[in-house]
This record gives C-alpha cells, structure tokens and sequence, in this order.
C-alpha cells in the first residue's frame, strides 16, 4: 500500500431494496390469486423483465412466495411475514444490495384476495417510485481524504492502495482514520529480489 493516514467517512450502506404488500391476508393459506400473473423487472432503462410467475389454479400466498423462491432469476425472495394478529404480508426482497439491483413489481392476478404494493405515482407498477419501498435500495456511499467514493458492496477495494475497506456501520458525522505503513518485510522482498538480480547481473 501507500503510506500515509486516510480519512474515511462512511455515509451510507449498501441496501437491498424492501417492498412489503399493502394487501394483507388473514393466514398464510388464504388464496391470493385464481388466475393472471405477477412480474418482476430489476429497475433499469430498459427493465430486465424476469419471466412471470404465471398462477393457474388457485394459489395461496404462502405457495406464490414458493414459486418466487424457486426461480433462480428473481431478482427478490419472497416472506409472508405476520404483521399482527390475523394479518399477514407478502414482503419481497432483492436478492443483492445496491441500486443495480432495486426492482419493480406488476400484477394481473386475478381472483382470490389480489396482491398490491405501495404505488406513490399511481402508474400501476409497484417500486418504480422510493416512496414505494420500505428499504430503498442504495450503493455505499463514503469519502477518503474529502474525495467521494462510489462502490456498489460493502467491499472497497483500491480505494487506498493495497488496502480493502469493509464498510460495516455508517455515521456521516464520525471520522476513521486509517493508517498505512511500509511493511518492512515486503521492503527486505523486494530488496532481496533486486540483491539477486543484480548478483546474476554481474556474474
């Protein structure tokens, strides 16, 4: 690395995206749908349209969460979490933290209870808005020595050279200091190395 003492900043923390239903169920065996079907885009221009959940038959919340869980291109896994007493949720999660990874929800399914989200701009996709999401989905957000630093993990590396950063807790008012020294032994390595190279040199 290069020696010299860091000051880093964390401002933010790598998010996954939260979207907890606005529609709840009396138990988690309570039909959501008969028919139509649920689709899920990870949130870009254009989308990435994953292939839809399609329902045929009557499916109960509990078994549509299955059916999200199951498919290894979701972008979220799927909860029925209990709200309260007699009400439950569906809550989808992004598989990965970051905002490459925030996800948009829209629904044709028809039938039983239905499934609504949070829809802020009333445009019928659920997400496409922050103020949809329980937990948006968010890039660390950090400075070192006052100069911004981008990173989609909680994982920065090259930031400082030789250095990896782990970013576990943010607190935009508190300073680290990271001090970095010459590693004696890496300095007598590279010494040896040019030791030889300059023996063979002459001999």
């Amino acid at each position: 690395g290069v020696a010299g003492t860091y000051e880093v900043v964390v401002s933010e923390l790598p998010r996954a995206q939260v979207m907890g239903s606005t529609t709840t169920y009396s138990s988690p065996d309570e039909p959501v749908a008969t028919g139509g079907s649920l689709s899920l885009a990870l949130y870009g221009n254009p989308p990435v349209n994953i292939p839809p959940t399609a329902i045929t038959g009557s499916m109960t919340v509990r078994q549509l969460a299955d059916a999200i869980n199951a498919d290894s291109t979701s972008p979220v896994t799927a909860a029925v979490v209990q709200a309260a007493p007699g009400q439950y949720r569906l809550v989808l999660t992004g598989r990965s933290a970051g905002s490459a990874n925030a996800f948009t929800v829209t629904s044709t399914l028809t039938g039983g209870k239905g499934l609504a989200f949070t829809d802020t701009d009333l445009d019928g996709t659920y997400g496409d808005s922050a103020a949809d999401s329980a937990v948006a989905a968010t890039n660390p957000s950090l400075t070192i020595n006052n100069i911004p630093v981008t990173s989609t993990t909680n994982t920065v590396e090259d930031a400082i050279p030789g250095v990896v950063l782990t970013l576990s807790k943010k607190d935009a008012t508190k300073t680290v200091l990271v001090e970095v020294t010459e590693s004696a032994d890496e300095a007598k390595s590279q010494l040896d190395t040019f030791v030889k190279a300059y023996n063979d040199l002459m001999s």
